[in-house]
């Protein structure tokens, strides 16, 4: 046998050797992995149904008046990371999670420019759900204002950071499922703005709040004020 025939057979007895007994210890670790992830989803969002494809975990909850709980992640490098994935079809700006945003005067090059914050308050909302507040992992210097609607009027609450305020809307909403919908984004003054809309529910209560987000002209949101309305017993 030739050197040549020699170095064929033994590449080919090493992939045979690489196929029988190192990619399966590697697809057990990674199956191990999904096992511990969907328990740690299981614990963290207990009125939710999980489901896993592949590396995927959706996690769904009943809807409620058009109002959606849903969340995507993608389990990439030992982490759960957010589906960052959509469409623009028609004039709408469509997640994966099929949330949809309307686009008023607004093109596809600016959309893609934001698209990423956008994902990123849908999810970071949509988190507040969690029992962990770790899955808050949002980080930013974003000017935040809450102002509260109730029977003694209107009060202003001034953050340093939007997720300051979800730190402090997750605990008043301790015990509820909050819910999330885009409404539209569109420009204003050559800025680009956003707003959507937020409820907060259990079987004995019920808040509403809107959200309103602005963005400089490097398309970096600089501002966020959400609305908070008094709640319905």
């Amino acid at each position: 046998m030739n050197f040549l025939n020699k170095l064929s057979c033994f590449l080919c007895m090493s992939l045979m050797f690489s196929t029988l007994f190192c990619l399966p210890k590697s697809n057990n670790s990674l199956q191990s992995k999904y096992k511990s992830t969907y328990k740690n989803l299981k614990q963290n969002f207990p009125g939710y149904q999980i489901k896993q494809q592949n590396n995927l975990f959706f996690l769904s909850a009943p809807h409620y008046n058009g109002f959606s709980a849903d969340l995507i992640f993608n389990f990439k490098n030992n982490n759960l990371n957010y589906l960052y994935s959509y469409n623009v079809i028609n004039n709408s700006f469509i997640l994966t999670t099929k949330d949809t945003l309307r686009i008023k005067n607004v093109d596809s090059s600016e959309i893609d420019s934001i698209s990423e914050s956008l994902i990123e308050t849908l999810y970071s909302i949509r988190l507040l759900n969690a029992k962990n507040e770790k899955f808050l992992s949002l980080n930013d210097n974003i000017p935040t204002y809450l102002i509260v609607y109730d029977s003694d009027g209107k009060k202003l609450i001034n953050f340093s950071s939007f997720k300051h305020l979800l730190t402090d809307l997750k605990n008043k909403w301790k015990g509820t499922t909050v819910y999330f919908r885009f409404n539209e984004v569109k420009k204003v003054n050559n800025h680009l703005e956003f707003n959507a809309f937020l409820i907060s529910k259990n079987n004995l209560s019920e808040e509403t709040a809107e959200i309103k987000a602005h963005y400089n002209l490097d398309y970096k949101l600089d501002l966020i004020t959400i609305f908070l309305y008094k709640q319905k017993n």
